[in-house]
């Protein structure tokens, strides 16, 4: 399974973990977007990367559905506040393409 981190930033421990743990079982790669991915650590230690418009973007969620849909992503792990009402408002489209989004219920992200 390939996952993707999303806003990978300076998260290079959380891809480094992923990392290992896929390695141990040679099961996948982990790859990262970012607004600025020449900026971000994370993304320089990626198995790939790729830029992507902010979350607030009209584009945002087709660029993240393009992306798994080329690197075969099965698990997106969101990492900043900001992204989440947008991925749980269109969890269904990922959701139909096999990808698990590891993200509360739409309900809670408006309560929280």
């Amino acid at each position: 399974m390939n996952v993707l981190i999303l806003s990978a930033g300076q998260r290079v421990s959380l891809l480094k973990a992923f990392q290992k743990e896929l390695n141990l079982y040679n099961s996948g790669k982990v790859y990262a977007v970012d607004a600025n991915p020449w900026l971000s650590p994370a993304c320089h230690i990626a198995d790939g990367f790729k830029k992507v418009p902010f979350a607030n973007d009209g584009g945002y969620v087709k660029a993240i559905l393009s992306i798994c849909k080329e690197w075969n992503i099965g698990m997106i792990v969101p990492t900043i506040d900001s992204e989440l009402l947008t991925l749980a408002e269109n969890k269904s489209l990922f959701d139909d393409l096999g990808v698990h989004l590891i993200i509360s219920s739409l309900d809670f992200v408006i309560i929280c």
